[in-house]
């Protein structure tokens, strides 16, 4: 049997297991779920207040402790992947395109991508064939490159347009009795995008 025929027959598999598992959810009857909340009612009215706020303490803190550890993981991981060549070569793109992404959310784009190029190419754009549904999660993989080169060629382009109005607003600053510091955070303050971001990250390293 092909893959592709597996793979629908997986689906179709995995699609009549929840449709079965929701008729049996659903098959209890209105009557016996109204038995069933009368003869608790008066009892979880009487706990309501102390177990709402037991569990929204515990809740809080399960919630709390469960976003710090996933936290730490994507830290731990990004601290990882920002070693290596290509994990320095991506936090140089990305700090020059001005996407607020770490190397190790942008490693998961990618995996994302590849993932919704291929689906959207088995399912929409080649009818289940499976070789070109490869090929687009190929292109997928290198779509968020694509796009982050996109990203720096338009700032650098909006950057190089907007250099004479900048200069200008430097030399008046100057003029003005400003120090080179100060012109700079006159620049950060009034200049539009990307100049007010190119300085604001220069002032700040000064």
């Amino acid at each position: 049997m092909a893959p592709e025929q597996l793979l629908i027959l997986g689906g179709a598999g995995l699609l009549a297991v929840v449709i079965v598992a929701i008729g049996i959810w659903t098959a209890r009857s209105e009557q016996d779920l109204v038995e069933e909340r009368l003869g608790r009612y008066e009892q979880q009215e009487q706990e309501y207040q102390s177990f709402l706020s037991g569990t929204v303490d515990e809740e809080e803190e399960t919630s709390s402790s469960g976003s710090q550890d996933r936290g730490q993981a994507l830290k731990a991981i990004d601290n990882i992947l920002s070693e290596r060549g290509f994990g320095k070569k991506w936090r140089r793109q990305l700090s020059r395109a001005d996407l607020k992404l770490t190397v190790a959310e942008f490693a998961v784009l990618h995996i994302i991508s590849m993932a919704g190029f291929f689906a959207l190419g088995y399912f929409v754009l080649f009818s289940g064939d499976l070789i070109m549904s490869i090929i687009a999660g190929f292109v997928g993989f290198f779509a968020p490159r694509i796009y982050v080169a996109r990203k720096i060629s338009k700032r650098l382009i909006d950057f190089e347009t907007q250099l004479p109005d900048t200069l200008g607003l430097w030399v008046n600053a100057l003029r003005s009795g400003y120090s080179v510091l100060q012109a700079m955070e006159a620049i950060a303050k009034d200049a539009p995008e990307p100049t007010k971001t190119e300085f604001e990250r220069v002032v700040r390293e000064v």
